[in-house]
């Protein structure tokens, strides 16, 4: 499992110290900051991180489901609202329920499977985007 934390030392911290405690036949790896995001995240089953709108956006557009694990409040609560709705991924703040679903996904990684029609859709209504603003500019 590799983590992308970005420049959230606290996040790299936490996941590193996860990574000592987790199974055995599980490999955690905290990753920071790349300029080739989009080669991680596509090669990636799930994206796990702070429900920032880049980070969700970048995910989804590249087939993969976001697990939210923290955001900041006040500032990215809609987000969390969105991922939830749209159920193209995860979340949990609770440290121990977002470590246990982690293992429960690698134990079962067809729980993934869930995602991948709204996240299709959802990929399909982005695609059209630049249609529908043409269309509203023009009007």
């Amino acid at each position: 499992m590799l983590f992308m934390c970005g420049g959230n030392d606290y996040l790299f911290k936490l996941i590193k110290t996860f990574a000592k405690i987790a199974p055995k036949n599980i490999k955690i790896i905290p990753f920071r900051y790349t300029k080739q995001m989009e080669l991680y995240i596509k090669a990636s089953d799930l994206v796990i991180g702070k429900a920032g709108p880049s980070s969700i956006f970048e995910s989804i557009v590249c087939g993969v489901p976001f697990f939210a694990i923290t955001h900041i409040t006040g500032q990215e609560d809609g987000n969390l609202d969105l991922i939830k709705k749209y159920k193209i991924g995860i979340v949990e703040e609770n440290t121990i329920k977002a470590a246990r679903k982690m293992i429960e996904i690698v134990n079962k990684p067809s729980i993934l499977d869930s995602f991948n029609k709204p996240i299709r859709d959802c990929v399909s209504y982005i695609s059209g985007s630049g249609g529908r603003l043409l269309k509203i500019i023009s009007e």
